[in-house]
């Protein structure tokens, strides 16, 4: 099932600079499956995904993959929360970095460390269903 991706984004932006030597910048702009997968920067990250059921989400770099049990296969995983308690899925919005209720923090747990977003960089959302499917993808800049 593919819904529409709204975006409320003004990350991914062609002129912010990778680091590289010669200021090379990267494309940041996959994303596949969402279901009305909302970002809003302002003092902090908050991500929405409308009224579909969400079991996890997690921010890491961009083409990381999260395998069985939500655990980091490859890549680098800063947040992952998950949905605590059987037939809750999370409620949106949340805020990067802090823990929803009926969500436990699984970053530590999956293989990744807490890490505050660098303006910039490129990242990817990953959001999953309650089966343990992932069902949208969505890379992202913070702005500078």
């Amino acid at each position: 099932m593919l819904l529409a991706l709204g975006l409320a984004l003004s990350a991914c932006d062609p002129g912010v600079g990778t680091g590289l030597e010669d200021d090379t910048v990267l494309p940041c702009d996959v994303s596949s499956g969402a279901s009305a997968l909302s970002l809003t920067h302002g003092e902090a990250l908050q991500i929405d995904w409308g009224d579909a059921s969400v079991w996890a989400v997690a921010v890491t770099s961009p083409g990381a993959r999260i395998g069985a049990m939500g655990k980091l296969e490859s890549g680098i995983l800063y947040w992952q929360v998950a949905s605590t308690e059987f037939g809750q899925p999370l409620t949106g919005p949340l805020t990067y970095g802090r823990v929803p209720e009926h969500g436990t923090d699984y970053t530590s747990f999956a293989g990744g460390v807490f890490a505050p977003l660098e303006p910039g960089s490129c990242y990817e959302l990953q959001i999953s269903d309650p089966s343990h499917q992932e069902f949208g993808r969505l890379q992202f800049r913070p702005p500078t």
